[in-house]
């Protein structure tokens, strides 16, 4: 009777600990049990759908004066999109109430983050240092290390079936299709614009593409991406403009666009469609006058050119023509010496999906000297390649294909072979030129 008594005892205890363990995550907060300092980790919602944005956050929580901080290590954030917010200048420290004790909390870091695919994905490995001027219970000196609790977040699959359009857009979304006039003369331009704003993955799908009729030849679109740093979550608006050329006069329609995205909020899919756009091409103003586009230089200003300078000028023409020859001929041999080094460094690159293209790029990336790569936001990754001597401009076409590969990689849809190829192409591309000194 003794013993059966004992078990039950042992059963209820468990079962109180576990109801206190779902308790103190019912809202996605990770609160290590001790004395202060210590850091908790939160996120707005420990289970969002694929492509919906969360917020992770840091926070520091301690009695006494402020410390000084300074980060150890970044947290794994391997299969998330990541972006960190701005603080600000200035760490901020509140009173807040935990367990009964009052402590100061200040948030050190905060993250917007959104799976790239459903699953579970364990958020790990921040640490901070503490200096506290006067000391702290942990370690009399003040100078302590602490470790933040991990993370889980359990993202869900995005209801079946996809409708059709779907490009990856999670959240709450506005959309329009404009034109900056709507009655022009033949062969002038007419600026088309298409306008996504709301809140949720602005950075992470693909915008759609209106169709234009045959009666316009245009040019390539300029995109826009504008976001409010002052909220947490994303905020703002993407916009792409195209410029038109009408090539026939008379009534033009350019037919409604449609935009389809998830609401995580009402668990279903909306589609919102632009209205068509109507323009009214007239025909030009003929002024009766020809005219004729000059050329790039008057036919004056290049006769006899030589005869027209001093003889000190034709000769430094000549010292210059004779070094940017000997320049161009050692450009040709480095050139052949470097194809001839990537046929060889050809054989180690055999990457074919959007993962073994993401992991090769990784590989050669530590190679620079920056450490886990993996685990760093785009800005910092960016920023740790330029202080290692990658030029800007191979920065930012990685920057882009890594984000191309992570929305290929969250797509319903998956890539096709067309954009694989592709992705293969650019990827070894960049492989070789980060592996050049």
């Amino acid at each position: 009777m003794r013993n059966t008594v004992r078990s039950m005892l042992s059963v209820l205890m468990m079962t109180a600990v576990a109801l206190f363990c779902l308790a103190a995550n019912a809202n996605g907060d990770r609160v290590p049990t001790g004395k202060a300092p210590f850091i908790r980790t939160t996120v707005t919602n420990t289970t969002p759908y694929a492509g919906e944005e969360v917020i992770l956050s840091y926070t520091l929580c301690f009695t006494g004066d402020a410390p000084q901080v300074s980060d150890l290590s970044a947290p794994a954030l391997d299969g998330l999109r990541a972006e960190e917010i701005d603080p600000g200048r200035y760490v901020k420290s509140i009173p807040v109430t935990i367990e009964g004790t009052l402590y100061r909390s200040a948030l050190v870091r905060q993250y917007r983050v959104s799976t790239l695919q459903p699953g579970t994905i364990n958020i790990r490995g921040y640490r901070l240092r503490c200096l506290f001027p006067d000391g702290s219970p942990l370690d009399k000196s003040g100078d302590i290390v602490l470790a933040a609790p991990d993370m889980l977040i359990r993202a869900r699959p995005l209801p079946k079936p996809v409708p059709a359009g779907f490009t990856g857009a999670v959240g709450s979304f506005s959309f329009g299709l404009t034109a900056d006039r709507t009655t022009i003369r033949a062969g002038d331009p007419v600026t088309i614009t298409l306008t996504i704003a709301g809140t949720g993955n602005l950075t992470a799908f693909t915008a759609p593409k209106p169709v234009f009729p045959p009666a316009f030849h245009q040019r390539p679109p300029v995109s826009t991406l504008s976001l409010d740093s002052s909220k947490s979550r994303s905020s703002g608006s993407f916009s792409t403009r195209i410029t038109l050329y009408p090539d026939q006069t008379g009534n033009v329609t350019i037919p409604e666009t449609r935009f389809v995205y998830f609401d995580p909020l009402k668990n279903r899919y909306r589609t919102v469609a632009s209205g068509q756009v109507a323009i009214s091409v007239v025909p030009a103003e003929n002024t009766g006058k020809k005219v004729r586009l000059p050329d790039s230089v008057p036919a004056e200003s290049v006769k006899n050119p030589l005869f027209t300078l001093p003889a000190a000028a034709i000769a430094i023409v000549a010292l210059l023509a004779f070094l940017l020859l000997r320049l161009a001929r050692k450009k040709l041999q480095g050139k052949g010496a470097r194809q001839a080094d990537r046929s060889r460094e050809e054989l180690s690159y055999d990457s074919k999906t959007p993962q073994e293209i993401k992991t090769a790029l990784y590989r050669v990336i530590g190679q620079k000297g920056v450490l886990r790569p993996e685990s760093l936001t785009r800005p910092k990754l960016g920023a740790a390649l330029l202080e290692k001597g990658v030029a800007e401009e191979i920065c930012r076409e990685l920057l882009k294909l890594l984000e191309s590969i992570d929305h290929l990689m969250f797509s319903p849809a998956g890539a096709s072979a067309v954009e694989e190829e592709r992705l293969r192409n650019e990827g070894k591309r960049l492989f070789f030129r980060l592996q050049q000194p």
